[in-house]
């Protein structure tokens, strides 16, 4: 019997294990059609979630795994595989935002000792950067967002804060990285 009571009391390195798993099935659905992750298939299913089917395996992809990678065999089998239908459709980019080549954002020290001062600090740039986002002063809130986060690099909801910025100046991989 499961004692509900002490599941719901769940360990926190295992939440964030869980969130881990639950972001890479969220870019390859594909584990979730794995002889091992079948339950969690079908009890996501069995809550009213529709999955997407499982993506046909190429020809190359299925002897690849078989172990038949000969030299030849493998350089015949990408010549006789069919050009895919998909090849035939073109894209729409409009609205696709291109990713941004920016170097890595500073991040502030996890394991540096933080004061009431430093807190204080911390919520006080947290007021001037509301003051310069309503100003339309994008870049200056990224500014003071780092500052910040240096301050108290603890405090999850600056970083949250900096990537939605980031996302207003259409750099997505900044924002990813927050």
């Amino acid at each position: 019997m499961i004692d509900y009571a002490a599941a719901a009391a769940v360990a926190p390195y295992k939440v964030s294990e869980l969130r881990a798993f639950v972001e890479m099935c969220m870019q390859d659905q594909s584990i979730l059609y794995t002889k091992e992750m079948c339950f969690l298939r079908e009890w996501v299913e069995s809550m009213g979630s529709k999955i997407a089917p499982a993506a046909p395996k190429s020809k190359l992809e299925e002897n690849t795994k078989e172990g038949k990678t000969g030299g030849k065999k493998l350089e015949e089998n990408i010549k006789t595989e069919e050009p895919s239908e998909q090849s035939d459709l073109e894209i729409d980019n409009e609205g696709v935002i291109e990713p941004d080549t920016d170097a890595p954002q500073e991040m502030g020290d996890e394991n540096v000792e933080i004061t009431e001062e430093m807190m204080d600090q911390a919520n006080d740039k947290n007021v001037a950067v509301i003051n310069a986002l309503n100003d339309g002063e994008l870049q200056k809130a990224i500014d003071m967002f780092t500052y910040a986060i240096k301050l108290n690099p603890r405090l999850a909801i600056l970083y949250a804060k900096r990537a939605s910025v980031f996302i207003k100046l259409q750099k997505p991989n900044a924002s990813i990285r927050d």
